[in-house]
């Protein structure tokens, strides 16, 4: 039996946070609108930071963490910035691993190239498609976990609101795009990876896809939202049939020169201006400087200098694309730049470890508010979707065994008895204490401590049968449209038959979330649940 996630977004985010999932031993839902093929992810372009200092310019993830952190404005959560940076460069290595083609420099060593906000060079790349790369080889490993049946996609359907009840999410609704049929899915935790709010805007460089009608269907539930004021404008775009068209950061990075007309003469203002950083100052900065010159004269970006060598390598993307839409060839002719949206900083609230206030609800990629502060730095778009998609679903299995450790770790001080304890829960609540109870708290990150002596479980959906169930108690109702009391009875009759001591009791009329049952036909199960409990205590023993 395994834990259950649905994961809200098939970007960047979720298809990490699914794959951490299923190795933390979970079964995954994959819920999408569009293919991850059509994800914003694939339209990052510059590359991602990690101090893997192959430049032997003796850069450090201590390095990287300061200039995140002056980068935001000192707004970002510093605990993780720096989680996030120290995991850097393995996480970039693990995905050189699984397939992407990042530029090598040398005989094996990834090559790294200078980006906004940064002194030395710590961001790598795959020439200028970096988050196409990336996405290829993400989409290639969850395909393979698919087909062994560990992820189930559902690609074009639409999020329509979380379960909850009393601050717990126990799952969502979702709809088919295609033929319109509304679909309840349960989990034990759902992660939100659902992008950024471009959407809401023409003058940006995102996806119009991305609407925010996720994150707002999560406000209007009540799940919190930070910094939403906090939106990132890109230095260099370009307008495209009504949205902005990027023209990356990797063009200054590899020589491009910001420049205006000043009496009839080129002036390269940033030079002159910022001479520590020039060209490559962090983004609110470099946009804000440009915006202001663009009221007087226009900006230009000029690439003409960069070597054939360097755009042929490392920007060949790049130019193709500004053949294509732009027609012009930007070895040959600066480009005219204004700034344009790019980035969400702010989004739903989490911590650290990506929980939100709501229990069993994490978030992950840019509809979180977490590592970019009031200002993201360059490069640390693909590394924070990445890692946080990961931590977010680690956190959601390692949750499951937390309390009860503590509990164990904490009896005396907290004056109770842990021998021959009872695990209890409804709904989602019931299949957590049911996988605890089963697999045991070592199986989740925890240290091993003894099996409960009954698990005490109230209408949940649960199905599934490992042969290792404790002593187990059960109550539903025979009008509950969550929770199937035929499906229960019929889980309790397998661990019966499985040689283990198993009751159910099933309350005619009653619905969902019926909790203490006072002044129903359930009033006094917790009665009887308590004296099933006592007549296994020594069962655990045994066991």
């Amino acid at each position: 039996m395994k834990k259950n996630m649905i994961i809200v977004g098939a970007g960047l985010a979720g298809l990490s946070a699914a794959l951490q999932a299923v190795k933390e031993g979970c079964s995954v839902k994959l819920i999408s609108s569009l293919p991850s093929e059509r994800a914003q992810s694939v339209m990052a372009e510059g590359g991602i930071n990690a101090a893997l200092n192959t430049k032997g310019e003796d850069d450090s993830t201590q390095e990287h963490y300061e200039d995140t952190i002056k980068a935001g404005c000192n707004l970002a959560d510093p605990n993780a910035v720096w989680n996030m940076t120290q995991a850097a460069p393995e996480l970039v290595k693990w995905l050189h691993s699984i397939g992407v083609q990042f530029n090598i420099c040398g005989y094996d060593e990834l090559d790294l190239r200078n980006f906004g906000g940064q002194k030395k060079k710590r961001t790598a790349f795959a020439k200028s498609d970096t988050g196409k790369q990336i996405m290829t080889a993400m989409i290639d490993a969850v395909r393979r976990l698919e087909v062994l049946g560990q992820i189930e996609r559902f690609e074009h359907h639409s999020f329509h609101t979380l379960l909850m009840k009393e601050n717990i999410c126990h799952g969502c609704v979702v709809s088919d795009n295609y033929t319109g049929e509304i679909k309840t899915l349960y989990s034990d935790a759902v992660i939100v990876a659902s992008g950024g709010m471009h959407g809401m805007f023409g003058n940006t460089t995102g996806s119009l896809a991305n609407t925010g009608e996720v994150s707002a269907g999560l406000f209007s539930a009540g799940v919190p939202m930070a910094n939403l004021e906090m939106i990132q404008y890109h230095p260099t775009t370009v307008e495209i049939g009504g949205k902005k068209m990027l023209i990356s950061e990797a063009a200054r990075g590899e020589g491009g020169r910001l420049f205006t007309y000043r009496d009839g003469k080129r002036w390269y203002f940033m030079e002159e201006k910022y001479p520590e950083l020039g060209n490559l100052m962090p983004r609110d900065i470099t946009a804000r400087e440009i915006w202001k010159m663009s009221k007087e004269s226009p900006v230009y970006l000029d690439m003409t200098e960069i070597p054939k060598d360097v755009t042929d390598r490392k920007l060949a993307g790049l130019v193709s694309d500004c053949q294509i839409y732009l027609h012009k060839d930007i070895r040959k002719e600066p480009v005219q730049v204004v700034p344009g949206i790019h980035y969400f900083m702010g989004g739903i609230y989490v911590d650290e470890k990506h929980r939100t206030p709501v229990r069993n609800l994490y978030a992950a990629g840019e509809c979180c508010a977490q590592y970019h502060g009031a200002n993201r730095l360059g490069g640390n778009s693909l590394l924070g979707a990445i890692y946080g998609g990961r931590i977010a679903a680690q956190t959601a299995c390692e949750d499951l065994a937390r309390a009860i450790a503590f509990l164990h770790e904490n009896a005396e001080q907290l004056q109770i008895d842990m021998t021959d304890y009872s695990l209890w829960g409804g709904s989602a609540g019931a299949r957590m204490a049911a996988w605890l109870g089963s697999y045991g708290t070592a199986y989740f990150g925890e240290k091993e401590y003894p099996a409960p002596a009954a698990v005490i479980m109230q209408y949940t959906g649960l199905s599934q049968v490992t042969g290792m169930e404790p002593p187990t108690y059960a109550c539903v109702g025979t009008s509950d449209g969550i929770a199937s009391y035929r499906s229960m009875e019929n889980y309790i009759s397998q661990i019966q038959q499985n040689g283990t001591n198993a009751t159910i009791e099933v309350f005619k009329g009653l619905s969902h979330g019926f909790g203490l049952g006072e002044g129903t036909v359930a009033e006094g199960w917790i009665d009887h649940a308590i004296s099933f409990w006592e007549d296994n205590m020594n069962a655990s023993d045994e066991r």
